[in-house]
């Protein structure tokens, strides 16, 4: 059955990026369209401009990447080699079984081990949620001890099938690069199920301390670390200084990446956007400089050449020339802004070269008294509504891809040139306490409100969510979904 339903959610990157990711499912469809709006109203001490200029401002401090959504394929699909997708059977089969004589495909390999890791790690995450959910409810603790069990065992099962493919790969004809991969998605793997484990230990421990699984848990992670040590990864090893902890973190962040980067969609900027505003620029100057030109006309019907009344008509239908540019242009983005975006992104699927969608962005000032959830908005803020249009050739997509069901968009917002126009970030201000007088340090902080509309085929919204932007002048300090009664 297909996905119709996109999923979008919004959380701070560091102090200083406001991140919004969204899921789009793709189907069978030729194209699916999607489109995600998200209003920002911004305190005006912050010194957004909201007119053209600040458009393109916040434009320049917004990056977006897309990559692949991995589909729900369950751990005891992955430890069946003989399932239909399976990467280990296409692992093995490449080798044993090349499709053309000679050395087996590099590309081909290193492509399905980092998809095992993906789809593993996908795995990991849903079930280690799950189960917290259930843990959490005393009514399903028992049925979370039970999953748990059985997903550690079908987890640690299907890793160490993964690992028994170490075998196949000592035959000379495989080439040391894909030993290399299958070593670092081994060295990835193991990092990541320590992780899951280290957390449903502490997750179990909170919900029944005296059970015996707790234990268990804790002996299989202690397994694992031992494995990691004798292989001789450097992701996993005691920690005796920071410098280790440094280099802990920035391996592992070096291998997601590089398990990762089977997911990602290349990307093009299509230059459709700059064509439009050259050929919206150039109507607008040549109207302009038809009044002016015309203006020039009357003036010499109307007044002796190079007399005062002459030249000042010439010089004022000049001066007004480039203010009627503006003017225009501004008229002709405002009411076609179906057809002009700020930036438009082709989607290149690297698997078979192709386009399979684009994304089109746009900024515009928003009008809080048009907008109904917005009509609550004081007068000392500004409103910026900045606009997604998502395409995808759902079947194109599809029929190249059995273990995929959609992208992930993932749009940052840089926030650090609000910052320099906030007050410092505590006040101290005056409390009575048990009658008498004193004195605090408070927190001084600015929210930014935001409102996210999603909506599929049309522009009437299947969703909203409503947030806050806790910001001080260090930075973004928490970002927490808004409260606010739905009108």
């Amino acid at each position: 059955m297909e996905q119709t339903v996109t999923q979008s959610g919004i959380r701070a990157h560091g102090t200083s990026q406001i991140e919004i990711k969204s899921h789009y499912p793709f189907g069978s469809q030729r194209k699916t369209r999607y489109y995600l709006q998200l209003y920002l109203v911004i305190p005006r001490q912050l010194g957004v401009a909201t007119d053209v200029n600040g458009q393109h401002a916040l434009l320049d401090r917004i990056r977006s990447n897309t990559r692949f959504q991995v589909a729900n394929i369950s751990m005891a699909q992955l430890g069946n080699p003989d399932a239909q997708g399976n990467p280990i059977g296409r692992i093995r089969n490449e080798i044993l079984e090349p499709r053309q004589p000679g050395r087996p495909k590099i590309r081909r390999i290193n492509y399905e081990i980092r998809t095992f890791c993906n789809l593993y790690v996908a795995q990991l995450k849903t079930a280690v949620r799950l189960i917290k959910i259930a843990l959490q409810q005393k009514k399903q603790i028992a049925d979370g001890v039970l999953t748990t069990r059985n997903f550690v065992r079908d987890s640690r099962k299907t890793l160490n099938l993964f690992r028994d493919q170490r075998q196949i790969l000592l035959d000379p004809a495989v080439p040391d690069s894909i030993r290399t991969a299958f070593d670092q998605a081994d060295e990835y793997l193991g990092g990541q199920i320590i992780r899951y484990l280290l957390t449903l230990s502490e997750v179990v421990a909170a919900a029944d301390p005296e059970n015996k699984l707790v234990g268990q848990i804790r002996k299989s992670t202690e397994k694992e670390i031992e494995y990691q040590k004798q292989i001789g990864y450097t992701s996993i090893r005691e920690i005796s200084s920071g410098q280790e902890l440094e280099a802990l973190v920035n391996r592992e962040s070096r291998l997601k990446k590089w398990v990762q980067s089977t997911l990602y969609l290349n990307t093009e900027e299509s230059g459709t956007p700059r064509r439009i505003g050259h050929i919206v620029a150039s109507v607008a100057a040549a109207t302009a400089m038809a009044i002016a030109v015309t203006a020039a006309f009357f003036a010499d019907r109307l007044f002796v050449s190079y007399s005062l009344p002459w030249a000042l008509l010439i010089v004022g239908s000049y001066i007004l020339k480039d203010r009627i540019k503006e003017i225009l242009r501004g008229i002709l983005v405002r009411y076609v802004p179906s057809v002009i975006s700020d930036r438009t992104r082709i989607l290149i699927d690297p698997a078979v070269g192709k386009t399979v969608g684009r994304v089109r962005l746009a900024i515009r000032n928003g009008d809080p008294t048009a907008v109904p959830f917005l009509a609550d908005s004081v007068n000392d803020e500004s409103t910026l509504v900045i606009s997604n249009a998502v395409t995808l050739k759902g079947r194109a997509l599809s029929s190249a891809h059995q273990r995929v069901n959609g992208i992930v968009d993932i749009t940052r917002i840089r926030i650090d040139q609000w910052l320099p126009n906030m007050d410092a970030p505590r006040k101290l201000i005056r409390i009575i306490k048990n009658g008498e007088a004193g004195a605090m340090l408070a927190p001084r902080t600015y929210r930014v409100r935001m409102v996210l509309l999603l909506s599929q085929d049309s522009q009437t919204p299947v969703e909203r969510q409503d947030w806050w932007a806790v910001l001080n002048r260090n930075g973004i300090v928490r970002i927490e979904q808004a409260n606010i009664n739905r009108r």
